[in-house]
């Protein structure tokens, strides 16, 4: 399936060497399976814990990736599993998207 990243998807930078990606999901608390593509359609799966006011934190190492200001933006989606199953609708700054597009940038 096809995402309409205009409609469905947020947008975020972060500096390419951060360590840690914070984000707000909006998702109840409990732990998920974050799916990150690449501009390659290369598919890498985090588990990962929601937080109580539906935060968590990315490690783009634990990805097994290398994200550099030229890797294009990552498609970022979350599941309840490993399984090719439906992602999860965000809520996000008070609207629903099924996609965070990641990119990155350098700081100098």
């Amino acid at each position: 399936m096809s995402l309409d990243h205009c409609q469905s998807c947020f947008e975020r930078k972060f500096n390419y060497c951060e360590t840690g990606i914070q984000l707000s999901l909006g998702l109840d608390a409990g732990s998920y399976v974050a799916w990150l593509k690449d501009k390659f359609d290369n598919y890498y799966t985090q588990t990962v814990t929601v937080n109580s006011n539906g935060d968590t934190t990315l490690t783009m190492a634990s990805f097994d990736v290398t994200v550099t200001p030229y890797s294009g933006k990552y498609e970022l989606t979350f599941r309840e599993s490993t399984a090719y199953d439906t992602d999860l609708e965000l809520y996000i700054e008070g609207n629903t998207y099924q996609c965070i597009l990641l990119s990155f940038y350098d700081k100098s």
